[in-house]
């Protein structure tokens, strides 16, 4: 005995939603939207690199423990600090 889905019992179907067509013509039109996808990409990088601020990962803490942690430990062995002792971080 096979499962009715509701509205198949009388005889009429409801319409597929849009999100059922989008996904459809995306399978259908794969090539497309991959290239699609790839362009957007690139266009968000573009714009990342032309107008987003540069990464910095220089930041600290004052008063917290772990950041007077680390000056002791730089300060006993600048090596195992993490951080680089010489030249810049790039």
């Amino acid at each position: 005995m096979r499962s009715s889905q509701s509205g198949e019992e009388s005889g009429t179907r409801a319409a597929p939603g849009r999100l059922r067509r989008l996904g459809e013509w995306c399978a259908r039109h794969f090539v497309i939207v991959i290239v699609a996808w790839l362009v957007a990409l690139a266009a968000l990088q573009t714009l990342n690199r032309s107008f987003g601020g540069d990464y910095s990962d220089n930041f600290t803490l004052s008063g917290v423990q772990s950041q007077q942690d680390l000056e002791v430990l730089e300060k006993h062995d600048p090596a195992a600090g993490g951080r680089p002792t010489t030249g810049s971080a790039n």
